[in-house]
C-alpha cells in the first residue's frame, strides 16, 4: 500500500482504499477533491483532468454542477464516434426536453423519483408540438441516452451511482402504422410516374428500403445480372455541430445503422427494367452535357448530375404524389410498412421479410407488423369456417 503523505499544492495524494479502489486527491488553495479508479493510472488520470479544468477556469464544483451542465459536458467530450443522426437526436432530447424541465437540478441531488416523474410526464404530454405524449420508442431512446450520460458521470466521479437504473418506462399502446390499402397503393404508383424520380417511390414499395437508404443508392449497388440491390450506405440530413455554422444542417453519408441493415435484396424483373430505362436516360443527359455533368455515381440525380434527392426533398415529392392520388394522410415511411404488410399478407415467411427489411430479429418484424387487411382477415374467416360447418338435416 502506498503511504499517505503531503503533496505540493495542486498535487494531492494517492492511496489504495480498503475496498480495493485507488483514491487520488487534488488540493488547491485549501480545497480538496477526491477521484477514484480501479487502478492508480485511472485515478490519477481523473485527477489530472479535473486539474486541467481548474486551470482553464472550466471546473464546476460537484455541489454546484447541474444536470444540464453535465449533459453539455458529456455531449461535447464523450460522444465521439456516435452516428450523426443519433447525435442530432441526443441534441434534441437534451435541449428540447431535458434541460427545460429538469436541467437546473444539481446533478449530485438527482434521484430516481425525479427521473421517473420526468418520464411519466413525457409519456403523458411530452411532444414539443403539444399533441400528446412521446412514443415508447422515443422514451426508450431518451432513456438509453440518459443512461450513457449518467454512467459517465459515475465514471467521472461526478455522482456515486446512476439514478436512471431504477426508472420504469411507461408502457402504452403501439402506434398505428399507416399502410396503404391495395387501391391506394395502385393510385400512388400511377401518380409517381409524373415525377422525375418517382422511381424512388416504386422502389420503396418493391423492396421496403428506408428513405435514407434509397437516397444513398449508387449505380454500383445494382447488379443487373443477378437482379439485386445491395444496401451499403445511408444518406441523412442532420444538425451541424460545427461552431462556425450554428443552427445549420448538413448532408451526411455513412454506413447503415446496423449490420443487419447491410443487406442484398432481390429485384423483380419489372424493377430491373425500370432501372435500366432510368440509367439510359441519365446516360443520355451525361453525354449531352459532357464535362458539365457532375457524375457522382448516385442513381437519383438532377439533370446536371450530382445528388438530386435527400430525405427532405423526397418527402416534398411524396406529398405531391399523394395529393394527385387523392390521399391525405400518409408519409414516405408508410411505403416500408406497406411493403412489409403486403409480404406478410401473401404468407411470405417472417424470416424472409425480416431479412429484406434489415430487422435484427423476426420478433421485431412480427411485433411491428401485426396488422393485416380486412380482405386477408375475411379470407382467414372463410377458410376457418369451412371446418365448423355442419350439414343441416331436414
Amino acid at each position: 500500500m502506498m503511504p499517505r503523505g503531503k503533496r505540493a499544492n495542486g498535487e494531492g495524494s494517492l492511496y489504495q482504499r480498503k475496498d480495493g479502489r485507488w483514491e487520488s486527491r487534488l488540493i488547491i488553495d485549501g480545497k480538496r477533491w477526491s477521484y477514484y479508479g480501479k487502478t492508480q493510472t485511472e485515478a490519477m488520470a481523473k485527477r489530472d483532468a479535473a486539474k486541467a479544468e481548474i486551470i482553464k477556469g472550466e471546473y464546476i464544483e460537484p455541489s454546484k454542477l447541474t444536470l444540464g451542465q453535465w449533459l453539455d459536458t458529456w455531449f461535447e467530450k464523450y460522444t465521439t464516434g456516435i452516428r450523426p443522426g443519433t447525435l442530432t437526436s441526443y441534441d434534441g432530447y437534451i435541449n428540447g426536453h431535458i434541460k427545460p424541465r429538469i436541467g437546473d437540478i444539481v446533478l449530485s441531488t438527482l434521484d430516481t423519483d425525479t427521473l421517473q416523474t420526468f418520464f411519466n410526464g413525457k409519456y403523458r404530454n411530452g411532444r414539443l408540438d403539444g399533441k400528446g405524449g412521446l412514443s415508447e420508442k422515443t422514451l426508450k431512446n431518451m432513456h438509453d441516452m440518459f443512461k450513457r450520460a449518467l454512467d459517465q458521470a459515475v465514471d467521472s466521479d461526478r455522482i456515486s451511482k446512476n439514478p436512471i437504473n431504477g426508472v420504469k418506462l411507461p408502457k402504452g399502446t403501439k402506434p398505428d402504422r399507416r399502410v396503404l390499402d391495395p387501391q391506394e397503393q395502385a393510385h400512388v404508383v400511377e401518380s409517381s410516374y409524373s415525377e422525375r424520380h418517382g422511381l424512388i417511390i416504386r422502389l420503396a414499395l418493391d423492396t421496403g428500403m428506408r428513405e435514407g437508404e434509397l437516397c444513398g443508392l449508387m449505380w454500383t449497388d445494382i447488379d443487373f445480372t443477378a437482379h439485386t440491390v445491395t444496401v451499403k450506405r445511408t444518406l441523412q440530413r442532420v444538425k451541424s455541430f460545427d461552431a462556425s455554422t450554428p443552427n445549420k444542417t448538413e448532408i451526411v453519408i455513412g454506413a447503415p445503422k446496423t449490420e443487419n441493415s447491410k443487406r442484398t435484396i432481390p429485384l423483380s424483373y419489372k424493377m430491373i427494367q425500370e432501372l435500366k430505362n432510368a440509367k439510359k436516360v441519365y446516360s443520355e443527359e451525361k453525354l449531352l452535357l459532357g464535362a458539365g455533368y457532375d457524375d457522382q455515381g448516385f442513381i437519383f440525380t438532377s439533370p446536371l448530375g450530382g445528388m438530386a434527392h435527400e430525405p427532405r426533398t423526397v418527402q416534398d415529392m411524396f406529398k405531391r404524389v399523394i395529393k394527385r392520388a387523392g390521399i391525405a394522410d400518409a408519409n414516405f415511411h408508410c411505403l416500408r410498412h406497406t411493403f412489409a404488410t403486403r409480404a406478410l399478407e401473401a404468407e411470405q415467411p417472417a424470416k424472409v421479410v425480416k431479412d429484406i427489411l434489415g430487422h435484427g430479429s423476426v420478433n421485431v418484424t412480427l411485433d411491428t407488423y401485426t396488422h393485416v387487411s380486412i380482405e386477408t382477415m375475411r379470407k382467414t374467416i372463410d377458410q376457418t369456417s369451412e371446418f365448423s360447418q355442419t350439414t343441416v338435416r331436414i
